[in-house]
């Protein structure tokens, strides 16, 4: 039992190290890691609750609309529910703008790309879309890193 043990452990390690050499050649974060798993459980699940209430903090006018450059916060407050709660496995607390810059940059660089601009005012119907599509971009890009998070998120 003992060896079985040691045996995971060091299989843990090895599969960590692993992680953090591909973290720093794509340079993705953990959290960055944690929210796109938390997307696609979202779309294969089709439950949008925590994401729609996430958005709903970031609308500041309660209009249903937020800025394009807002989604940042979407992205911190989707973070901080999901820590809330009892089915996902906190990572080290509450999270910050500074925690989601790169995901928001990825975001943002999609949206320009699909011809948005920063100062624009997207639905969460238009927030989902547009995250569809980066984060189907970002999939091609995180391919194997994805599939061996998992485990981890």
């Amino acid at each position: 039992k003992e060896r079985e043990k040691n045996i995971v452990m060091m299989q843990r390690l090895l599969l960590l190290a692993q992680l953090s050499c591909a973290f720093a050649a794509i340079a993705v974060s953990p959290h960055s890691l944690k929210m796109h798993h938390e997307w696609d459980k979202a779309v294969a699940a089709n439950e949008w609750s925590r994401w729609q209430k996430a958005f709903d903090r970031a609308d500041q006018n309660r209009d249903g609309m937020i800025k394009i450059a807002d989604v940042h916060t979407v992205f911190v407050e989707h973070h901080n529910l999901a820590h809330d709660s009892e089915e996902v496995h906190p990572a080290g607390g509450a999270a910050d703008h500074d925690d989601y810059e790169g995901e928001f940059r990825n975001f943002q660089r999609h949206c320009t790309e699909a011809g948005r601009s920063d100062n624009e005012l997207i639905s969460f119907s238009e927030f989902r879309r547009l995250m569809e599509g980066n984060m189907a971009a970002l999939a091609e890009q995180r391919g194997a890193l994805l599939q061996h998070s998992k485990h981890i998120f």
